[in-house]
């Protein structure tokens, strides 16, 4: 047994630590989900691993065992929303990380039009403003279930934007002939995006490790 004071860590890090095509991603879904750092992403990546690795067990078994493992494992990923009923085992194979994080509380709440982004979602989490099916949960990381309700809670009612689209052809008719008086309408052209060298990125990695090792360190 270990020391009950230090709990056991429920991921792993990355075997290549510097890997330029790895970060990029990394910052990419840290950026899009909302995420506080990337050991959220470690620890989904341990979690898909762990299905995975279950998956490939049970292909192993023989058949009477399989259908009972394999009936099992499908069943508990299709309550949490992330396989149908009539899926098999190499579908758990083909899962990736998104499909895991889309499950994510954080993630529900924003697709649900609760919140206007991620983070506010994140704070509302944090702050236990948020019921699933009656219950306030507080861990952003929280993986919704298929039968799991989500709300606010009563007498919490932020302000949501709600963003309308102009229909497509009605958009191109004012983009060609122009609005009334002649003059045709500003289009703000944006400058390319400057895709960055593998050297700058793994810099920038390395700096804002840095930056959380001084951290922790004065905590």
């Amino acid at each position: 047994m270990g020391d009950p004071k230090k709990p056991k860590k429920i991921y792993k890090k990355p075997g290549q630590r510097w890997e330029a095509d790895r970060i990029k991603e990394e910052i990419k879904l840290k950026k899009e989900y909302g995420l506080s750092n990337k050991r959220e992403i470690w620890k989904v990546s341990s979690k898909l691993r762990d299905w995975r690795s279950q998956a490939r067990h049970i292909v192993s078994l023989q058949e009477e065992q399989r259908k009972e493992a394999e009936v099992a494992l499908i069943n508990k990923l299709y309550n949490l929303g992330m396989l149908e009923k009539e899926d098999h085992i190499d579908d758990i194979l083909a899962l990736d990380i998104r499909a895991i994080l889309d499950r994510r509380l954080q993630s529900q709440i924003y697709k649900i039009s609760l919140s206007n982004s991620t983070k506010q979602a994140r704070q509302f989490i944090l702050h236990g403003k948020v019921e699933v099916s009656g219950k306030v949960i507080t861990a952003p990381s929280y993986l919704v279930k298929r039968a799991d309700k989500i709300k606010l809670v009563s007498g919490f009612a932020p302000k949501i934007k709600v963003v309308i689209e102009a229909p497509k052809k009605q958009m191109e008719a004012t983009l060609e002939k122009g609005p009334v008086g002649g003059t045709k309408p500003l289009v703000k052209t944006e400058a390319p995006a400057v895709e960055k060298t593998d050297a700058q990125v793994v810099e920038e990695a390395a700096k804002a490790a840095t930056k959380e090792v001084i951290k922790e360190a004065k905590a």
